[in-house]
């Protein structure tokens, strides 16, 4: 069942949306249109796992090189990431994506002897892609820079606080970091709908009050025009982000709807979004952490930065121009690429 609609969030860029701009003067972005409509999607691999009926993934990067697992965000899959992030394989790093449960044929859940076992929610994922890593390279043999992206972000720190001594480097992109039990962690364009829902059937974090809300959700974007569902990404910086020479072609990425992510989309909102239980625990996270955020990004509040430097003393928080929610445009989108780069090789 699909309550939530991707596209009625994201979809609706008109021709004259996305065609290509001119850059900054000055400006020279890893990213161009000519690059991204020619790049070569890797293999679509599968494995089967014990417990678990399939997982999906895709690799990029030299084979030997030293490795980061990418957790995509929601609504996302190989489609998107490896071509916006093939500038991490070209520096010299392998990328492992694997597709979190529901999405692109990854179960949601198994079974371990005669009992059905969950892979939802952040600790969920986060053990099945141990299991994940430990098949492909060996038990115990591994240790990663993980990366996550929005709603990737709570397996990233489950993963990261679950497997702490595997974990070399932590890098979390315009991430969520806290589930919607309160307005000001809900995308500004939601909260409306978020109130509505809420006021009527409070904080339970029951399925009806998630319904209602989707539902809600939904019934505004019908209404909503093509430029108001890409300025409900990209905010303030709309018009900035016109001026990059890649807006048109990220944004044919970033917007592409899979209907085969129906399960993973739905799963996110029920065991992600609206948990009730921690993503993680943040004392038994010790990786070098970088937090990248747009303060202007309204789809994840930079209220989510902020309560992750206030968990994590040691980490660092960068902010940067971007286009809002979508970090690989804006004016300073070659500097934020340059800064985890570094941040990355040091902790190789």
């Amino acid at each position: 069942m699909r309550v939530l609609d991707r596209r009625s969030v994201l979809l609706g860029a008109p021709a004259s949306l996305v065609a290509p701009r001119l850059a900054w003067s000055g400006q020279r972005h890893w990213l161009t249109p000519d690059h991204l409509s020619k790049f070569p999607l890797p293999e679509l691999q599968s494995i089967a796992l014990s417990g678990a009926d399939k997982v999906t993934f895709a690799r990029g990067g030299p084979a030997n090189a030293p490795l980061i697992l990418y957790f995509h965000g929601w609504g996302d899959d190989y489609h998107m990431v490896m071509p916006l992030e093939a500038g991490l394989a070209e520096a010299g790093f392998h990328i492992l994506l694997p597709h979190r449960p529901g999405y692109v044929g990854s179960a949601l859940s198994g079974t371990r002897g005669h009992e059905s076992v969950s892979w939802e929610g952040p600790v969920g994922t986060a053990d099945l892609t141990a299991q994940l890593l430990d098949q492909l390279y060996g038990t115990d043999k591994w240790n990663v820079a993980v990366i996550s992206m929005s709603g990737g972000t709570p397996a990233a720190l489950a993963f990261a606080s679950r497997y702490p001594l595997q974990t070399r480097a932590l890098v979390l992109q315009a991430g969520l970091t806290h589930a919607f039990s309160d307005a000001k962690y809900v995308p500004e364009a939601l909260r409306g709908e978020y109130t509505t829902a809420f006021e009527s059937f409070g904080w339970t974090g029951d399925q009806v009050s998630q319904i209602i809300f989707a539902l809600l959700v939904k019934l505004r974007d019908s209404f909503m025009t093509d430029e108001e569902v890409v300025h409900a990404l990209t905010g303030e910086r709309f018009s900035d982000a016109k001026q990059d020479v890649a807006f048109g072609a990220v944004l044919e990425r970033v917007l592409r709807d899979d209907p085969g992510n129906r399960d993973g989309e739905w799963s996110d909102v029920r065991k992600t979004f609206f948990s009730t239980s921690p993503y993680c625990n943040w004392n038994d996270i010790r990786a070098p952490t970088l937090i990248i955020h747009d303060i202007k990004d309204p789809f994840v509040p930079f209220l989510h930065a902020q309560e992750v430097k206030a968990r994590l003393p040691h980490a660092i928080l960068r902010t940067f121009s971007l286009a809002g929610h979508i970090i690989w445009l804006g004016r300073e989108a070659h500097l934020m690429h340059e800064t985890r780069l570094a941040f990355l090789k040091r902790h190789s």
